[in-house]
């Protein structure tokens, strides 16, 4: 989200207060994407070591996900809100404005489009599942990879050449902000309208699709394991597309009907800066908090971290063969006891199995 927003342009020079919170508001920036850096990364390996999560239809989608979330983590928001603290006194690059753009707020594009692209995904997997395979093969999950870029490059390509738009910095807040070329204002409401506007309708007609009709099915057959992770997977996604609109749409809301009062609020105004910058970073959250194969990865993770903290290089799967044993192992029989960490444990469940067999 630009942050360009701030509309009281008191100089915070002249206000010690606000100094202050301007630099609880950068702090906490910071410290919600650092938080979300590595909660993305351990998103991102849960996905390819959980074989649940990566028997998932959609998986290469999800990753393409989170891939951009953690960029936006790692590059995206530090160069975008770095500036608004450093306000005008530091000088910036000269074109450092005009092309971020480019390698910056792309990024917001980007999460919006590859999260419409999965959730029509998810939609053609509900409605026309005699069709799906053909999305299921390599060369159409390429596809639908690249596909979002094209209107991510096509949006953010003419603030760079100057046509229509352009980033400049913000002599009141120290941010790069999009400015008109000219005197209409049409360019910029194209942008807002299919940067921000066309994909949260995208994703919220289809995800209430794919919701009500796995429902209705799922009632009818509450005994299929498919339909269960297909609700599941659904939920989470949609739980994440909330949150999206919770940390967009409240700026724009407020700026229409309560602009006065949001412009005498400064700490409403870094609020929802922090909101609006915390998107990526507070997503992986909801993905654990609604999902539970989510969870199940996200702790096999953090275990076998755990195990090779405590004991060296040995990852716990080794303590009863392969890593794929093991996991199949759970998948067929998931009645069995799970392989602990503990020296303690592995041996009294050995013993047990022993006295079994007996």
């Amino acid at each position: 989200m630009n942050n360009s927003s701030f509309t009281n342009r008191t100089n915070l020079n002249d206000d010690p207060r606000k100094e202050a919170q301007l630099f609880w508001w950068i702090f906490g920036v910071l410290v919600t994407n650092t938080f979300g850096a590595v909660a993305n990364i351990v998103l991102l390996i849960a996905i390819v070591i959980h074989r649940p999560l990566r028997q998932l239809p959609s998986r290469a989608l999800i990753i393409h996900c989170i891939l951009i979330d953690i960029y936006a983590s790692i590059i995206q928001v530090p160069t975008a809100t770095i500036p608004v603290y450093l306000t005008m006194a530091y000088p910036l690059a000269k074109h450092f404005c005009l092309y971020q753009g480019i390698f910056g707020y792309f990024t917001y594009a980007a999460s919006m489009y590859s999260a419409s692209v999965l959730a029509l995904h998810r939609l053609v997997a509900t409605i026309f599942p005699q069709y799906f395979n053909r999305l299921m093969t390599t060369r159409a999950t390429i596809c639908l990879i690249v596909l979002p870029w094209f209107p991510i490059v096509i949006i953010n390509i003419f603030p760079a050449l100057e046509i229509g738009l352009v980033m400049r910095r913000n002599i009141y807040t120290g941010a790069c902000s999009f400015a008109p070329t000219g005197k209409s204002d049409v360019a910029i409401n194209l942008y807002t309208t299919f940067a921000y506007y066309v994909p949260t309708v995208i994703m919220g007609v289809s995800y209430f699709v794919v919701l009500v009709k796995t429902w209705i099915t799922y009632q009818k057959k509450k005994s299929s394991r498919a339909l269960q992770r297909r609700m599941e997977i659904s939920w989470m996604l949609f739980v994440s597309f909330i949150w999206h609109c919770c940390t967009i749409y409240p700026f724009i809301i407020i700026n229409a009907f309560f602009a006065k009062e949001f412009a005498r609020s400064f700490t409403a105004q870094l609020f929802i800066r922090w909101l609006g910058n915390s998107y990526n970073a507070v997503n992986p959250v909801f993905f654990w908090a609604s999902s539970k194969m989510f969870q199940d990865g996200v702790k096999k993770v953090l275990t076998c971290y755990q195990w090779r903290w405590a004991h060296g290089s040995v990852g716990p799967s080794l303590v009863s063969g392969s890593a794929s044993r093991t996991d199949d192992m759970a998948m067929s029989a998931p009645s069995k006891r799970r392989t602990t960490f503990s020296e303690r444990d592995v041996i009294a469940a050995a013993d047990k199995k022993s006295r079994t067999a007996e």
